[in-house]
């Protein structure tokens, strides 16, 4: 069962300036959120999921369950990757280690997959782990959410015992996924009921994390902000937030989503990289 909690907050992974996984920052702010009694959301699109490769998302997996065992039910990670045999083999790592619930969401590469193929790439993640299981789905906007709602609808009638929840948002969603009322809530699905939302409130990303890692000193050095970042929506968000925080950093270091760019947001990640000096 995933444990209740009354905020959902996404765990940026950070990254150093060679754009490996800062250790013990990580551990740092999984330490602070677990403190706030914060649930977490691991490898959300809408913070650094599609940038890490299938062995660190693993590697993260391990030293969050090795360190901090207890936190495996606050822990909600997202296990699906570009690749079904990827998906599979992360979703087994993450119930090996403990991980009670993990959530299911829509590779990019399958955003325009019909539903008999969306249907077919889950119900095989689901049918390669132990049966106590459960999942979260995602709440799918965009001109497929007629198609995901319908591959939901198929996954809960199939498998109502493993189905622990939907993700639903509210009508206004920021760039990135996050809905701007900083609500989200999981559908809880009962057999023969429809689903009742419970658990809602994610913080979004400014309070939980800005003083943690924005007041570390005035010295150039010792000011770090790490956006690991899908694409490009959330920058301008954490620039939004910085300002409104009255803080200033030298360096944002960003590390490119491993799925091809289009040519568009390759050239608007270009431009920003360089005028943040990192090229």
């Amino acid at each position: 069962m995933l444990s209740p909690r009354s905020l959902w907050v996404p765990v940026l992974v950070p990254f150093g300036f060679s754009l490996e996984i800062e250790w013990s920052l990580l551990l740092d702010h999984v330490a602070a959120l677990h403190e706030a009694r914060a649930g977490m959301l691991l490898f959300s699109p809408a913070a650094e999921g599609e940038a890490l490769a299938l062995a660190e998302k693993a590697e993260v997996l391990k030293r969050l369950a090795r360190r901090y065992p207890y936190h495996a039910r606050a822990l909600l990670p997202a296990t699906t990757c570009q690749t079904l045999p990827e998906s599979i083999e992360l979703t087994q790592t993450a119930f090996s280690l403990g991980y009670g619930t993990v959530q299911l969401r829509v590779p990019s590469t399958h955003a325009a997959a019909s539903e008999a193929s969306l249907s077919r790439f889950f119900i095989e993640v689901i049918e390669h782990v132990p049966s106590e299981a459960r999942f979260v789905l995602e709440h799918l906007t965009g001109r497929n959410a007629a198609v995901f709602a319908a591959v939901a609808r198929r996954l809960t009638d199939a498998y109502p015992h493993r189905i622990a929840g939907i993700e639903a948002v509210g009508t206004g969603v920021a760039p990135g996924g996050l809905p701007r009322d900083g609500t989200l809530t999981f559908q809880h699905v009962r057999v023969g009921q429809p689903g009742v939302p419970v658990t809602a409130g994610v913080a979004l990303l400014a309070n939980m994390m800005a003083d943690r890692y924005l007041d570390r000193g005035e010295a150039a050095d010792q000011a770090e902000w790490v956006n690991p970042l899908k694409g490009l929506p959330m920058v301008a968000g954490i620039k939004h937030m910085l300002s409104r925080q009255q803080r200033r950093t030298e360096w944002t270091c960003v590390r490119p989503p491993l799925q091809v760019l289009s040519s568009t947001q390759r050239q608007r990640l270009d431009r920003w990289m360089s005028r943040m000096g990192q090229k």
